[in-house]
């Protein structure tokens, strides 16, 4: 059995710090596995459109998260060590 893995502790921590359109992205798609038709729709913007803002989104989350874990990024924020240390 695999053990689950858990999301670095300062995800959640930096998701204000994102500009709120890409929170957005974050919280609703990523979080809230919301559809992404559906998300287009909700947001009156085509479904391209919409992958254009997820990929910003995650890059200005990647950014960040690099910025504040620096090694933990590098290994993909699992397992987290960053406060702990």
């Amino acid at each position: 059995e695999e053990v689950e893995k858990e999301l670095c502790e300062c995800f959640m921590e930096l998701l204000p710090a994102l500009k709120p359109e890409y929170r957005e992205m974050i919280e609703k798609l990523e979080l809230g596995h919301e559809d992404p038709e559906s998300a287009a729709a909700r947001l009156g913007i085509e479904r391209n459109n919409l992958k254009v803002r997820r990929h910003r989104a995650r890059q200005q989350l990647k950014e960040r998260l690099e910025q504040t874990c620096r090694t933990c990024a590098d290994h993909g924020c699992l397992d987290c060590t960053c406060k702990k240390g």
